[in-house]
């Protein structure tokens, strides 16, 4: 290089100094004096001279929470002479923190000893302003779903509490209605079979009226209990289907005379029609029993006048198909009303 190039090549340092929107510094280690650029001093708001050459005067304007992460990256260059990083609050002119971000080389002679620092910083205020405000909404959010996740699992442990002790207290009322039942049953027993026997040995016909009408009334008041117990094994889960193959015909006809005593007491005539091609199926005899008796029961219960109609159709699907069976409990009652 020319020394006639040197003013020009000077220049255009000087130019692209000017030009940049960084700010430059340089420190000489052996007077400690410093030096900075004009875009240095207008970064911060200073003017030419405000920020004198004497050592210290800018690391007082480092905010005292980063003073110690400066020193130690200063330092450390120092002794490695090599580069270093650092992001900082630094105290403008106006009295305002100013998120900078510095960047600075350690520079040797040729025994290795350190004579000078140079460094850029970079204005980066509005970016980690904004970097810190998101930082904090994260938190916030976090703060927000570990809140309702907590609340969630609470909610959940207390339903898992009340299902616990929801079906602790089925147990318990399926244990009293197996117990109760038993000990109603027991009695009911004993005074169905003693108004067997007096059935047996009534000599006029109002006594067999009366007998037959007492046996009835027992007869259902035993079902009454069976139903009760049932429907607790039910709501137990405990109810157990034991299909095997009956007469659908006769089982029907059998439970419909189970209530005519119940239909006679009532002036109520019980009617049944059978409508199939098929007598045997396969199914659970008693719990279909027990629901045609309950549908009876009820209708003849709320029917005052007129009759009560058991109907069955029953038909076989084509090939080797399951059989279909609709079974209807009709009467002339006055039904349920809408409202209900």
């Amino acid at each position: 290089m020319s020394t006639s190039d040197m003013p020009s090549r000077l220049e255009r340092c000087q130019r692209a100094l000017a030009a940049s929107r960084d700010g430059f510094w340089e420190r000489d280690l052996r007077t400690g004096e410093i030096w900075y650029s004009a875009s240095f001093l207008a970064l911060f708001g200073f003017q030419p001279g405000e920020l004198g050459p004497e050592r210290g005067q800018a690391r007082a304007r480092v905010h005292p929470a980063d003073l110690a992460h400066f020193i130690a990256a200063y330092q450390q260059a120092l002794r490695q002479n090599s580069g270093f990083d650092y992001e900082v609050r630094f105290l403008d002119a106006a009295g305002h923190w100013r998120w900078i971000r510095g960047r600075g080389q350690v520079w040797a002679d040729d025994a290795g000893q350190a004579t000078m620092i140079s460094g850029a910083v970079t204005d980066v205020h509005r970016e980690k302003i904004a970097l810190l405000a998101l930082e904090a909404q994260s938190r916030r959010l976090e703060a927000q779903v570990d809140e309702r996740t907590g609340h969630l699992a609470d909610a959940l442990t207390l339903a898992e509490d009340r299902r616990l002790e929801a079906e602790r207290a089925n147990a318990a009322k399926t244990r009293f209605l197996a117990h109760i039942s038993h000990e109603i049953r027991t009695p009911l027993n004993g005074v169905l079979g003693l108004t067997e026997l007096a059935l047996r040995g009534a000599t006029s016909v109002d006594q067999r009226r009366y007998l037959t009408q007492a046996r009835a009334s027992g007869q259902t008041l035993l079902q009454v209990i069976s139903d009760v117990l049932d429907l607790s094994r039910v709501e137990a889960g405990r109810q157990d289907l034991r299909p095997r193959p009956f007469d659908l015909a006769q089982s029907l006809a059998s439970t419909l005379r189970a209530l005519m005593p119940l239909a006679g007491g009532r002036q109520l005539m019980l009617m049944f029609d059978y409508d199939g091609d098929a007598q045997w199926v396969l199914g659970d005899e008693g719990a279909i029993r027990q629901i045609v008796t309950n549908l009876l029961g009820n209708a003849l219960k709320f029917t005052t006048q007129g009759h009560v109609a058991l109907s069955a159709e029953v038909h076989r699907s084509p090939g080797d198909g399951p059989v279909s069976v609709a079974i209807h409990v009709a009467d002339t009652g006055p039904g349920i009303a809408p409202e209900r």
